[in-house]
């Protein structure tokens, strides 16, 4: 047996080894939010989904501020996912307090820190550029 195999082989019999141990499975504990293969089903959905909506937001806020326009739906998207963000968040360290599995905790925690993050700073600086583009907008009429 070559080094290869053989390194292949501990590894695969350790794996199996812990994931017997350590009684992983499926099984639905009382009193959580959601199942483990709810998220496996929605979560990638939901998470991509989001993700993904706030990445057009940002290219669309890249483009409209430069021109000046749009700010009312800029900033206003933006501040709903920030808040949809702080929601997430809250929820996630309710659940962590509230004794939830982490399939319940992490993937509200890990939307709720990531759109309050983004988002949040974003939308600050997204104001400032859209009061820099109308004070140079400004000196040109006036010029």
């Amino acid at each position: 047996m070559n080094k290869r195999a053989f390194l292949t082989l501990a590894i695969y019999s350790t794996a199996l080894a812990a994931r017997a141990s350590s009684g992983f499975h499926f099984a639905d504990q009382p009193g959580e939010w959601w199942t483990m293969r709810e998220v496996a089903r929605y979560g990638g959905l939901i998470g991509g989904g989001v993700g993904g909506l706030a990445g057009v937001l940002g290219a669309t806020a890249g483009v409209m501020v430069c021109r000046g326009k749009g700010r009312r739906f800029v900033v206003g998207a933006m501040t709903a996912f920030t808040v949809i963000g702080l929601g997430s968040l809250i929820a996630g360290v309710v659940a962590l307090f509230g004794s939830q599995p982490w399939h319940v905790t992490y993937p509200l925690l890990l939307m709720g820190v990531i759109l309050t993050a983004v988002c949040g700073s974003n939308t600050w600086m997204i104001r400032r550029m859209y009061v820099k583009v109308e004070m140079r907008q400004m000196v040109a009429r006036d010029a």
